[in-house]
Order: structure tokens, then sequence, then C-alpha cells
């Protein structure tokens, strides 16, 4: 299995792009040439020879790149390679140097090569008299960014060289580096001889004090090197992200956390861990739990093969939570050969999360490798990204001592849990062979197992598909909207903790169409494999008078079972509480008549157009008809193996409408629109359509399919448990003292 280790940068054509406006050719005051015309025109004109000389044009910008030679980057060190070499071939610079950052007992060295042997100077990257800008590629993680020689480097850079850092990092984990930025303005007056030059103004309006150098800090991709070479050029920026650093950079840079936390307790390794990291990452830390030897090469093998929606930035996300130490020292010129483990009591807690098919799932995936030799990087780009040059694969040798003796730890462990199959499954195993055939012509029937509660309660739901239907037949697809009914009715009724048994249909059109009716049930019928439910009946009625013959409607009722003592709802809920949030699909099957009236009635939007802001190459049409995501496995996980205490179906009414009515009269629900962005759909609808934002949270679900609440001290499983369903949920809010509303807060980021 080939899989690249490191996103590769901007590919030459975008990067020369990107840096356009630092193609600039100057006089070179060291160089002179003979100018042969001049001379002999001289000669002719004069009578006498003498040499007249013209100066050379060089390129106008050098170029230093100094990399961070720390243990936390060794995941991005091909990364940086990539860029350094990308750089070099831009033909842009007339000379790109690179240095490689070392801390030491005696202060900050840097170096030639990455093992740190050929030591330069401080003076040795400045005393060029040429115009130079230098980038610092680091992810500021290391214990050095939080020393005071960290910040007198960082200093001395800037006041002799306009110096940027180039943070390899996602934008949302950079408050947890010691180089924290604030985002603001960055203004100047022409190319900037150095950093002092630079005039930043914070967009909160608290300027840091004293009297610090600022240093702009940029990410990876094209936009942000965009960014930083129109400033290079002379250009302000009205936004951007920039690092105060004052004399007293030591104390400030401190507060910041940064991999080494000092603290190895598991319980608050991991609680720290969660309250900041992404989903994915959660999920990619408990499949790391189910390996060993742990190596550069063999995480990413595992996060190819098992969480291929993680990428670096989840990896990076595991090494800053501090779940991982060294157990053998790396060459710091070979870091893949560096070994990892979890801290003490970290994997256990992880691994308990896991079902057993995705712990086995890890260990095949090791030993298929183990038979090949073979953990080479990657050929796949990652996403927004150009593949760069490429590399060439290096068998890493693993040996298969370690990976049995993981695999038995493994086996013992799932022995001494019970390993028990989740009640979902079982539920969903069950129904089918509960169904009587063949007993009746007029009604399905169901056995009804009751051995397993002390007080059965029977729940009932009842919904349809509604104005998406439209959509439907302008586009002739019938086999989704089966998949949306089950949807609405399932996943109101798992909405009280209640399980699906069977569901029963209804299909009224105008004239019966027998291949119409055929891709309906299709839909209806995975809808209910996925739900874990019985399709139990099913009926078709005519009805020309009332329906062209194009149109149908659809509707269905679902049964379920829950305990009378497992029952969620308001009665559960507590201050304190948190709400975690599901996404969804897309527009799930609400708000269509807005859409038809506003966006399609209207001729502003085609359903066979390519709306550019989706990001891909469907049809708006296609696009409204993404069926619904159906929760109810993930629900019953979660009541089966969490404190949940209730869950919102975000149907009609939107968070708001829908989240209000599992609150009490003592509580209120907070809600920040900042800890998610709604998909692309969402801005095309208010966009095109002029919708006011009140308009939009009341109608639509606005990226939130289902809302769990749960218990605070339980989020962690939670959001654990929900990764397994391949669902990258979220803490959204949490419950407060109030008078049973919900108050959604902040804004989107757009």
């Amino acid at each position: 299995m080939r899989q690249r280790a490191t996103p590769p940068p901007p590919a030459s054509v975008e990067l020369a792009r990107a840096l356009r406006p630092l193609n600039r050719r100057v006089p070179d005051s060291r160089r002179v040439l003979l100018d042969e015309e001049a001379t002999a025109r001289q000669r002719a004109d004069y009578g006498f020879w003498l040499p007249l000389l013209r100066q050379v044009d060089r390129r106008w910008l050098d170029l230093l790149v100094v990399t961070d030679a720390s243990a936390s980057m060794d995941i991005w060190r091909a990364c940086a390679d990539d860029l350094r070499v990308a750089l070099g071939r831009s033909r842009i610079f007339q000379n790109v140097q690179h240095r490689y950052l070392h801390d030491s007992p005696t202060g900050p060295r840097l170096s030639v090569d990455a093992a740190g042997t050929v030591i330069r100077t401080r003076r040795d990257i400045v005393q060029d008299t040429h115009q130079r800008a230098i980038l610092v590629l680091t992810d500021g993680v290391g214990a050095f960014w939080r020393t005071e020689p960290a910040g007198q480097l960082l200093r001395y850079l800037a006041q002799r060289a306009p110096t940027a850092i180039v943070q390899p990092l996602p934008q949302r984990l950079w408050p947890r580096t010691a180089l924290s930025p604030q985002i603001g303005r960055l203004a100047t007056f022409g190319p900037p001889a150095n950093n002092r030059a630079l005039r930043f103004t914070p967009s909160n309006g608290q300027s840091p004090p004293g009297d610090p150098v600022h240093l702009p800090v940029f990410g990876l991709q094209q936009r942000w090197l965009t960014s930083w070479a129109a400033l290079i050029a002379g250009s302000s920026l009205s936004e951007a992200a920039s690092l105060a650093v004052s004399e007293h950079w030591g104390q400030a840079a401190s507060h910041n956390l940064g991999v080494d936390t000092g603290d190895t307790d598991a319980d608050a390794l991991l609680s720290r861990f969660r309250s900041s990291a992404s989903p994915t990452a959660l999920h990619l830390a408990a499949r790391l739990a189910a390996a060993a030897p742990l190596t550069l090469p063999v995480i990413h093998h595992i996060q190819q093969a098992t969480v291929p929606a993680a990428g670096l930035p989840e990896i990076a996300e595991v090494f800053l939570g501090g779940l991982l130490h060294h157990i053998t020292p790396a060459d710091r010129s070979d870091p893949d050969s560096a070994e990892y483990d979890f801290r003490p009591g970290v994997r256990e807690r992880l691994f308990d999360t896991l079902r057993r098919h995705e712990a086995g799932e890890v260990s095949n995936t090791l030993l298929s490798a183990v038979i090949r030799q073979e953990f080479a990087p990657p050929d796949a780009p990652m996403p927004d990204r150009l593949p760069a040059r490429p590399v060439a694969a290096r068998p890493v040798m693993l040996s298969t001592g370690p990976l049995i003796q993981m695999a038995e730890w493994t086996l013992r462990r799932l022995a001494g849990n019970g390993a028990p199959q989740p009640a979902i499954e079982r539920t969903a195993a069950k129904s089918s062979a509960l169904r009587l055939e063949g007993r009746s012509g007029f009604a399905g029937l169901f056995r009804l197992d009751t051995t397993k509660y002390q007080r059965p309660v029977l729940a009932a739901a009842t919904d349809g598909v509604g104005t998406k239907l439209a959509i439907a037949r302008a586009l002739g697809v019938h086999d989704t909207v089966g998949i949306d009914l089950v949807a609405m009715v399932v996943d109101d009724l798992v909405a009280s903790g209640a399980a699906p048994l069977f569901l029963s249909d209804h299909v009224a059109s105008g004239e019966f169409v027998p291949e119409r009716v055929a891709e309906i049930g299709a839909g209806i019928t995975a809808g209910c494999r996925y739900a874990g439910c019985v399709r139990l009946g099913s009926s078709t009625v005519e009805l020309p008078g009332m329906l062209r013959p194009d149109e149908y409607d659809l509707s269905a009722t679902a049964i379920g079972v829950i305990d009378e003592g497992t029952i969620l709802g308001r009665h559960r809920v507590r201050v304190g509480d948190a709400v975690i949030a599901l996404p969804s699909t897309g527009l799930h099957a609400n708000g269509y008549s807005l859409v038809r009236h506003i966006l399609v009635g209207t001729g502003r939007l085609r359903l066979d157009s390519i709306v550019d802001e989706l990001g891909s190459q469907r049809t708006f049409g296609e696009e409204l008809l993404t069926p619904a995501r159906i929760y109810a496995r993930a629900c019953l996980d979660l009541l089966y193996e969490t404190d949940v205490h209730a869950f919102a179906h975000i149907t009609g009414g939107g968070v708001p409408g829908n989240l209000v009515r599992v609150l009490p009269d003592h509580v209120d629900a907070v809600v920040d629109r900042r800890t998610w962005r709604p998909q692309p759909i969402f801005d095309v609808i208010r966009t095109e359509g002029s919708i006011e934002d009140v308009e939009m949270e009341s109608t639509y679900n606005m990226g939130i399919g289902m809302v769990a609440v749960v218990a605070a001290d339980d989020v962690d499983r939670t959001l654990a448990r929900l990764a397994g369903h391949d669902l990258d949920a979220w803490l959204v809010g949490q419950i407060v003292k109030g008078t049973g509303s919900v108050r959604v807060v902040g804004r989107h980021h757009r």
C-alpha cells in the first residue's frame, strides 16, 4: 500500500503565480560587463578607445529558508524539502539558501544539514548586502519556542530582513502553539527593508504591550504564499496573522501549550486532547492505540488504510496532544527510525472506544504490510493541493515479534472486556427474523420479543418527504427519496431512544408507473436496511383526479420499542450537559418549497446548472437531491454506550426550533456558530435568494442533522463512538440555567 507521507506545497506553476509580485529585476551593483556596442560607437565617433561598462541585471530578491529541526517537525520534513526545492526552481529569487535551526544548551544553532554537523553563525545569514527575505518554517510546538533565546533569534532576523513564519499546521491549531498570532491589518509603505517597517493593527483593538516586532504568519497553501509575496512587494494586507515578538518573549510564550505539557495522567491528557482535537483526530488516535510499534511510516500507513479522511494535520494533533512519547532515540538525519508509544494508561482508554472489527482492521492491515515489508510514501495528493515531485519508496523493515505481541494484547483486551456486539447491530440482525411471512394477505406481521425489556414501550412516528419530491420528478431520479423517507421517520423515532422495529410506507401517484414505484421502493428498502429495521408493509394507490400522471407523494410510519426506564427527553436534560452536533449531508428534506420558489421558480438557478461555489461537477439539482443521513445506528450506539440524555432531530425549524423541544423550562441551550461552517449549498441559497440569516436558521438545518445532549464528562467517549460511524461530530454548545429557550451565539466562519 503506497501513501504520501506529507501534503505537497503548490506545484511550480501555481507557486510562480503566487510569487509573481516578487518577479522583478534590478541592476547588480557588484557585476558589470563590457558594453561592446557603446565602446565601438565611441571609438568611431571620437577616435579613441575607452571601455564602457554596464551593470548586469539580477533578480530583485534573495531568499533564506530556515527550517525548524526539532522532533515535532519530523512529520513535516518531506513537506519542507518539497517547499525548498519548489522555491529554488521557481526562478523568482536570485539565490535560495536553506538552513536548519537546532536548539542546544548554548542557544539556537543554524546548520546546512539536518544532523547539525556543519554550523553557521547568525551573521552568516544576513551578511549579504542584497535585498533578502527570510521564511522560518516551524510548527511552533517545540519547547525551544517558549524560551527567551527563541524570541531573541526572531527579533534578530526580523530587524535585519523582512521575516515571516510559515506554519504547516492548519490555522485552527495555531492558538495551541507557542507562536499564536493575532488577526488584524498589516500595513507597509513600500517594500519593507525589515519587520520594523510593518505596522500591525489588531482586529480586536488590543495592541500588545511594549515595543514588539511583528512577524507575519502564513500557511503552506497558495493563498498564503500569495499574501506573503504581496506584502514583501509593498502591499498592505487588510487581514493577516501577525506574531508580536517582544523583549519579554519567554514569559509571554510560556502560557501556550505545546507537545510536552508535563502532565502524564491519562485521564487529564485525554480530557485536554478531546477539548481541542477534531473528531477525525480522535478516531485516528483510537486506531493507533491498536498498533505497535509506532513509527512515522506505520502511523501514515494506518491513517491511509483505516482513517482515509485524516491527514497530516490530524496526525499532528495526536502528537500535539502529548499522547505519544519517544521510546527509542531518533537519528536526526532519518526521523522515520524513531519509535513512539502512548503514555501510560492512554492506549487502554483509547482502545476501549474501538469496536471489535475496528481493532481487527488495524492488526490485519499491519500484518499484510509486513508480508510486503514496505511502507512507502503515498502517491495520492492531499485535498486542495497539487502533486509534488515524485518520492522514491523506501522499504521500512518491521519485526513480526512486536506485531504478534500487540495482536495477543488486542485479543486479551477484547476478551477481558467481553467485547459485546453493539446493541443496535443485535437489534438489526433480529428484526428480519421476527417478521412473520405468509400469514396474512392484508397486514404485515411482526413478533415482538419483550423478554429483554422490563417495561416495554412502543413508539411510533409518521412523516413524508415533502416538496423535495418535485425536484426528484423534475430530474427523473426516484431512487434517493426513499432513503429520505426512512430518515425522516426513523430518526424521529430514535430521538426518544426507541430502536426501530419495522416501517410501513404508502405511495400515492396520479398514474401507476411500475418502474418508478420500483425505484422508490429500492430506496426505501436500502434505508430500512441501514436503519436496522424491517420494511414490513407497503401500499400503492392511484389518484388520477387529484394528482397529475407524473406526480406522486410518499409517507411512512415506523414503530420502535424502548424500555420505559431508558426513554430520552427533556426530563433527563440538566445544567452542565454538553451539546454535540452530528453533521448533515445538506438540506435533508426541509426547506424545498423556499428553494423552488426563490431560486428555481424565478429562474435564478437552473436544476441542470453547475454552481462553482459548490466545489464539484454535480449540478444544482443533484446537490439538492442528496439523500438525508440516517442517524439511527449512531444514536442507538450512544444510547447503549454513553450517558446520553436527549436527541433532537433537526428538521423544519432548524436547530432553534427543534432543540427547544427537548429542553425543560429551567435551562437554556447555548449553541455557538463559531464551532462549524455550514456546507456551501446553504451559502448559495442565502446569497442567490437574498435570505436573511434568521429565516435561514429557522428553515434549514445549516449543516446539523441531529443533536445529542450528553453528560459533560462523557463527551470524549461520545465523539469517539460517533467517529466510528464516520460522523465528524463536534461540541457545539452547552446547557445552562435559563427559561427553556435556545440561544444561538457567534458568527459562522465564511
